[in-house]
Protein backbone atom coordinates (compact mmCIF):
# COMPACT_ATOMS: atom_id res chain seq x y z
CA UNK A 1 0.00 0.00 0.00
CA UNK A 2 1.01 3.66 0.16
CA UNK A 3 0.78 6.56 -2.22
CA UNK A 4 0.59 6.08 -5.96
CA UNK A 5 3.43 7.66 -7.91
CA UNK A 6 2.98 8.86 -11.47
CA UNK A 7 5.65 9.08 -14.13
CA UNK A 8 5.68 11.66 -16.90
CA UNK A 9 6.91 11.01 -20.44
CA UNK A 10 6.70 13.11 -23.62
CA UNK A 11 4.46 11.53 -26.25
CA UNK A 12 4.63 13.99 -29.14
CA UNK A 13 6.19 17.30 -30.10
CA UNK A 14 4.72 19.57 -32.77
CA UNK A 15 6.13 22.81 -34.13
CA UNK A 16 3.75 25.74 -34.03
CA UNK A 17 2.97 27.38 -37.37
CA UNK A 18 0.44 29.94 -38.56
CA UNK A 19 -1.92 27.37 -40.08
CA UNK A 20 -3.61 26.68 -36.74
CA UNK A 21 -3.66 28.37 -33.36
CA UNK A 22 -1.74 26.79 -30.49
CA UNK A 23 -5.04 25.77 -28.89
CA UNK A 24 -6.24 24.04 -32.07
CA UNK A 25 -2.88 22.32 -32.55
CA UNK A 26 -2.88 21.10 -28.93
CA UNK A 27 -6.47 19.87 -29.25
CA UNK A 28 -5.52 17.92 -32.39
CA UNK A 29 -2.67 16.24 -30.50
CA UNK A 30 -4.99 15.20 -27.67
CA UNK A 31 -7.70 13.87 -30.00
CA UNK A 32 -4.99 12.09 -32.00
CA UNK A 33 -3.98 9.85 -29.08
CA UNK A 34 -7.51 9.54 -27.68
CA UNK A 35 -8.44 6.30 -29.54
CA UNK A 36 -5.77 4.24 -27.73
CA UNK A 37 -6.94 5.65 -24.37
CA UNK A 38 -10.67 5.08 -24.84
CA UNK A 39 -10.78 2.46 -22.05
CA UNK A 40 -9.28 4.86 -19.50
CA UNK A 41 -10.29 8.01 -17.69
CA UNK A 42 -8.15 10.75 -19.24
CA UNK A 43 -7.58 14.15 -17.65
CA UNK A 44 -5.79 16.82 -19.66
CA UNK A 45 -3.77 19.22 -17.49
CA UNK A 46 -3.00 22.65 -18.92
CA UNK A 47 -2.13 26.19 -17.93
CA UNK A 48 -4.30 29.25 -18.51
CA UNK A 49 -3.02 29.68 -22.08
CA UNK A 50 -5.00 26.64 -23.22
CA UNK A 51 -8.21 26.92 -21.20
CA UNK A 52 -10.01 28.55 -24.10
CA UNK A 53 -13.12 27.47 -26.00
CA UNK A 54 -11.13 26.44 -29.09
CA UNK A 55 -9.20 23.93 -26.93
CA UNK A 56 -11.95 22.76 -24.58
CA UNK A 57 -14.76 22.27 -27.12
CA UNK A 58 -13.15 19.62 -29.39
CA UNK A 59 -11.70 17.72 -26.44
CA UNK A 60 -15.02 17.54 -24.61
CA UNK A 61 -16.50 15.72 -27.59
CA UNK A 62 -14.52 12.73 -26.28
CA UNK A 63 -16.60 10.94 -23.64
CA UNK A 64 -13.68 9.74 -21.49
CA UNK A 65 -11.59 12.93 -21.56
CA UNK A 66 -11.85 15.83 -19.13
CA UNK A 67 -9.78 18.95 -18.47
CA UNK A 68 -8.27 20.48 -15.35
CA UNK A 69 -6.56 23.77 -16.05
CA UNK A 70 -5.69 27.14 -14.64
CA UNK A 71 -7.79 30.09 -15.81
CA UNK A 72 -7.24 33.83 -15.77
CA UNK A 73 -8.46 35.81 -12.76
CA UNK A 74 -10.71 37.90 -15.00
CA UNK A 75 -12.53 34.84 -16.39
CA UNK A 76 -16.29 35.43 -16.23
CA UNK A 77 -17.95 33.09 -13.73
CA UNK A 78 -21.73 32.63 -13.46
CA UNK A 79 -24.14 30.84 -11.18
CA UNK A 80 -25.79 27.67 -12.46
CA UNK A 81 -28.61 27.87 -14.99
CA UNK A 82 -31.81 28.96 -13.22
CA UNK A 83 -34.94 26.84 -13.23
CA UNK A 84 -37.44 27.64 -16.04
CA UNK A 85 -39.80 30.44 -15.04
CA UNK A 86 -42.53 29.61 -17.53
CA UNK A 87 -42.28 33.06 -19.04
CA UNK A 88 -42.12 33.61 -22.77
CA UNK A 89 -38.77 34.06 -24.44
CA UNK A 90 -35.49 32.23 -24.61
CA UNK A 91 -34.56 30.63 -21.26
CA UNK A 92 -31.35 31.76 -19.59
CA UNK A 93 -28.34 29.46 -20.01
CA UNK A 94 -26.46 30.97 -17.07
CA UNK A 95 -27.29 32.46 -13.71
CA UNK A 96 -26.07 35.74 -12.26
CA UNK A 97 -22.43 36.73 -12.61
CA UNK A 98 -20.34 35.70 -9.59
CA UNK A 99 -17.38 37.29 -7.83
CA UNK A 100 -14.80 34.78 -6.56
CA UNK A 101 -14.00 37.16 -3.70
CA UNK A 102 -17.42 36.41 -2.23
CA UNK A 103 -17.00 32.62 -2.26
CA UNK A 104 -16.88 30.70 1.02
CA UNK A 105 -13.20 30.08 1.85
CA UNK A 106 -11.63 27.56 4.19
CA UNK A 107 -8.03 27.78 5.34
CA UNK A 108 -5.65 24.96 4.41
CA UNK A 109 -2.13 25.56 5.73
CA UNK A 110 -0.95 28.82 4.14
CA UNK A 111 -3.83 29.02 1.66
CA UNK A 112 -7.51 29.85 1.67
CA UNK A 113 -9.43 27.58 -0.70
CA UNK A 114 -12.93 27.82 -2.17
CA UNK A 115 -14.73 25.34 -4.40
CA UNK A 116 -17.91 25.91 -6.42
CA UNK A 117 -19.87 24.45 -9.32
CA UNK A 118 -20.48 27.22 -11.83
CA UNK A 119 -21.05 28.17 -15.47
CA UNK A 120 -18.53 29.96 -17.69
CA UNK A 121 -18.29 31.22 -21.25
CA UNK A 122 -15.59 28.60 -21.92
CA UNK A 123 -17.88 25.57 -21.88
CA UNK A 124 -21.60 24.95 -22.35
CA UNK A 125 -21.83 22.59 -19.37
CA UNK A 126 -21.28 23.33 -15.66
CA UNK A 127 -17.67 23.21 -14.45
CA UNK A 128 -16.02 23.06 -11.03
CA UNK A 129 -13.98 26.07 -9.99
CA UNK A 130 -11.30 25.96 -7.29
CA UNK A 131 -9.85 29.25 -6.04
CA UNK A 132 -6.72 29.49 -3.90
CA UNK A 133 -5.38 32.66 -2.30
CA UNK A 134 -2.92 33.61 0.42
CA UNK A 135 -5.27 36.23 1.87
CA UNK A 136 -9.00 36.89 1.71
CA UNK A 137 -8.79 40.60 2.35
CA UNK A 138 -6.81 42.01 -0.55
CA UNK A 139 -6.81 38.85 -2.73
CA UNK A 140 -3.33 39.88 -3.87
CA UNK A 141 -2.29 36.35 -4.85
CA UNK A 142 -5.07 34.37 -6.51
CA UNK A 143 -5.03 31.17 -8.56
CA UNK A 144 -8.18 29.82 -10.21
CA UNK A 145 -8.51 26.26 -11.54
CA UNK A 146 -11.26 24.87 -13.75
CA UNK A 147 -12.29 21.23 -13.85
CA UNK A 148 -14.79 19.77 -16.31
CA UNK A 149 -15.12 16.65 -14.16
CA UNK A 150 -16.68 16.38 -10.72
CA UNK A 151 -13.83 15.87 -8.20
CA UNK A 152 -15.67 12.90 -6.68
CA UNK A 153 -15.35 11.07 -10.01
CA UNK A 154 -11.59 11.55 -10.45
CA UNK A 155 -9.87 8.16 -10.38
CA UNK A 156 -6.59 9.53 -9.09
CA UNK A 157 -4.68 9.73 -5.87
CA UNK A 158 -4.94 12.87 -3.78
CA UNK A 159 -2.71 11.73 -0.86
CA UNK A 160 -5.49 12.45 1.62
CA UNK A 161 -6.17 10.31 4.72
CA UNK A 162 -8.88 7.77 3.98
CA UNK A 163 -10.92 8.81 7.03
CA UNK A 164 -11.69 12.24 5.58
CA UNK A 165 -15.11 12.78 4.07
CA UNK A 166 -14.51 13.15 0.34
CA UNK A 167 -17.95 14.72 -0.17
CA UNK A 168 -17.15 18.06 1.47
CA UNK A 169 -15.96 21.12 -0.41
CA UNK A 170 -12.56 21.11 1.30
CA UNK A 171 -11.59 17.66 0.06
CA UNK A 172 -13.06 18.30 -3.40
CA UNK A 173 -10.99 21.44 -3.83
CA UNK A 174 -7.88 19.60 -2.63
CA UNK A 175 -8.52 16.84 -5.16
CA UNK A 176 -8.62 19.31 -8.06
CA UNK A 177 -5.58 21.17 -6.76
CA UNK A 178 -3.52 18.01 -6.16
CA UNK A 179 -4.28 16.63 -9.60
CA UNK A 180 -3.36 19.96 -11.20
CA UNK A 181 -0.04 19.96 -9.33
CA UNK A 182 1.05 17.04 -11.51
CA UNK A 183 1.15 19.50 -14.42
CA UNK A 184 4.05 21.32 -12.78
CA UNK A 185 6.15 18.18 -13.12
CA UNK A 186 5.56 18.27 -16.87
CA UNK A 187 7.51 21.53 -16.94
CA UNK A 188 10.51 19.55 -15.67
CA UNK A 189 10.46 17.51 -18.90
CA UNK A 190 11.08 20.62 -20.99
CA UNK A 191 13.85 21.80 -18.69
CA UNK A 192 15.55 18.40 -18.70
CA UNK A 193 15.32 17.86 -22.45
CA UNK A 194 16.72 21.34 -23.10
CA UNK A 195 19.48 21.11 -20.49
CA UNK A 196 20.57 17.49 -20.58
CA UNK A 197 19.26 16.12 -23.87
CA UNK A 198 20.37 18.72 -26.45
CA UNK A 199 16.80 19.62 -27.35
CA UNK A 200 17.85 23.14 -28.31
CA UNK A 201 20.97 22.15 -30.24
CA UNK A 202 19.38 20.94 -33.47
CA UNK A 203 21.29 21.84 -36.63
CA UNK A 204 18.53 21.18 -39.16
CA UNK A 205 16.14 23.90 -40.31
CA UNK A 206 13.41 21.92 -42.07
CA UNK A 207 10.16 21.75 -40.07
CA UNK A 208 9.68 18.00 -40.55
CA UNK A 209 13.32 17.27 -39.69
CA UNK A 210 13.15 19.36 -36.52
CA UNK A 211 9.97 17.56 -35.42
CA UNK A 212 11.56 14.16 -36.08
CA UNK A 213 14.64 15.18 -34.10
CA UNK A 214 12.56 16.49 -31.20
CA UNK A 215 10.41 13.36 -31.11
CA UNK A 216 13.49 11.12 -31.30
CA UNK A 217 14.80 12.87 -28.19
CA UNK A 218 11.37 12.36 -26.64
CA UNK A 219 11.55 8.61 -27.34
CA UNK A 220 15.04 8.39 -25.80
CA UNK A 221 13.89 10.38 -22.78
CA UNK A 222 10.79 8.19 -22.36
CA UNK A 223 12.80 4.97 -22.56
CA UNK A 224 15.10 6.08 -19.76
CA UNK A 225 12.03 6.78 -17.62
CA UNK A 226 10.32 3.47 -18.46
CA UNK A 227 13.36 1.16 -18.52
CA UNK A 228 13.56 0.71 -14.72
CA UNK A 229 9.96 -0.54 -14.79
CA UNK A 230 10.63 -2.89 -17.72
CA UNK A 231 13.89 -4.51 -16.58
CA UNK A 232 14.77 -5.79 -13.13
CA UNK A 233 18.41 -4.99 -13.85
CA UNK A 234 17.56 -1.28 -13.71
CA UNK A 235 14.80 -1.44 -11.07
CA UNK A 236 16.91 0.46 -8.53
CA UNK A 237 16.53 3.53 -10.77
CA UNK A 238 12.73 3.72 -10.47
CA UNK A 239 11.52 7.30 -9.99
CA UNK A 240 15.07 8.60 -10.34
CA UNK A 241 15.72 11.48 -12.71
CA UNK A 242 16.18 10.46 -16.37
CA UNK A 243 19.66 12.00 -16.19
CA UNK A 244 20.76 9.46 -13.58
CA UNK A 245 19.42 6.59 -15.69
CA UNK A 246 21.04 8.07 -18.79
CA UNK A 247 24.46 8.32 -17.15
CA UNK A 248 24.15 4.85 -15.65
CA UNK A 249 23.30 3.30 -19.02
CA UNK A 250 26.11 5.26 -20.67
CA UNK A 251 28.55 3.95 -18.07
CA UNK A 252 27.32 0.38 -18.62
CA UNK A 253 27.73 0.70 -22.39
CA UNK A 254 31.24 2.12 -22.03
CA UNK A 255 32.29 -0.71 -19.73
CA UNK A 256 30.73 -3.29 -22.03
CA UNK A 257 32.58 -1.86 -25.05
CA UNK A 258 35.90 -1.79 -23.20
CA UNK A 259 35.56 -5.26 -21.70
CA UNK A 260 34.16 -6.66 -24.93
CA UNK A 261 37.07 -5.23 -26.88
CA UNK A 262 39.51 -6.54 -24.30
CA UNK A 263 38.02 -10.04 -24.40
CA UNK A 264 38.05 -10.09 -28.19
CA UNK A 265 41.67 -8.96 -28.19
CA UNK A 266 42.72 -11.69 -25.78
CA UNK A 267 40.88 -14.31 -27.82
CA UNK A 268 42.49 -13.20 -31.08
CA UNK A 269 46.06 -12.86 -29.86
CA UNK A 270 47.38 -15.96 -28.15
CA UNK A 271 50.66 -14.20 -27.31
CA UNK A 272 48.90 -12.07 -24.68
CA UNK A 273 49.57 -13.64 -21.29
CA UNK A 274 50.11 -10.77 -18.86
CA UNK A 275 48.45 -7.48 -18.02
CA UNK A 276 51.42 -5.68 -19.52
CA UNK A 277 50.81 -7.54 -22.78
CA UNK A 278 47.16 -6.41 -22.74
CA UNK A 279 48.08 -2.75 -22.21
CA UNK A 280 50.73 -2.85 -24.90
CA UNK A 281 48.31 -4.48 -27.31
CA UNK A 282 45.59 -1.89 -26.64
CA UNK A 283 48.13 0.82 -27.40
CA UNK A 284 48.91 -0.79 -30.72
CA UNK A 285 48.30 1.64 -33.58
CA UNK A 286 46.44 -0.90 -35.62
CA UNK A 287 43.98 -1.56 -32.81
CA UNK A 288 43.54 2.12 -32.01
CA UNK A 289 42.59 2.83 -35.59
Amino acid sequence: KGNIHYIKIPVQYKLYDSLKSKMELAADMVTGVAPILQDYQVIVLCDSWYTKTSFIKPIKKLKNVDIIGAVRKDTAIYDLKPEPTGKRGRPKTKGDKLDYRKFSYKQENDYFIAHKKVMTNLHDEPVFITVTTTDINKFSSVRIYLSTICPKKINSFDNMPSNQNSSNDKSESKTVFNVYKMRWNIEVIFYQTKTFWSFGNYMVRHKEAIEKYANLIGVAYSLTVLLPFMSRKFSKLKFQSPQETKYYISDCISKELIYGKLLKTIQLDKNITTLEDVINHLNNDSLAS
